[in-house]
C-alpha cells in the first residue's frame, strides 16, 4: 500500500512495517524545522507570532511598505537638514 502526502511517500511493507520516502530537499527542510523548534527561544517566538495572528495584531504587506516608505522619507529629510547645519 502506498500513500502520498505532498512530498512524502508512505509505504507499508509486506510485514506492515511503514517507512517513508522523501526528497533530500524536503528532508533537509524538515530537519531544519525540527532543529528550529527544539530551541526554546525560537519556539516561544513562533507561539507569540501565532498569538498575534490569532488576535489580528498583524500588518498587511501594503501597510508595512507604507510604513517603511514614510520612515525613509522622514529619515531622508532629517539627513538633508543635518547636512545644511
Amino acid at each position: 500500500m502506498i500513500k502520498k502526502a505532498e512530498k512524502i511517500l508512505k509505504i507499508e511493507s509486506a510485514k506492515n512495517e511503514p517507512f517513508v520516502v522523501m526528497s533530500t530537499d524536503y528532508y533537509k527542510s524538515l530537519m531544519a524545522t525540527v532543529e528550529e523548534l527544539s530551541d526554546p527561544e525560537s519556539l516561544m517566538a513562533v507561539k507569540e507570532s501565532s498569538k498575534d495572528v490569532y488576535e489580528n495584531k498583524i500588518y498587511s504587506q501594503k501597510q508595512v511598505l507604507k510604513l517603511f516608505d514614510a520612515s525613509n522619507k522622514l529619515h531622508t529629510k532629517s539627513r538633508k537638514r543635518s547636512k545644511k547645519d
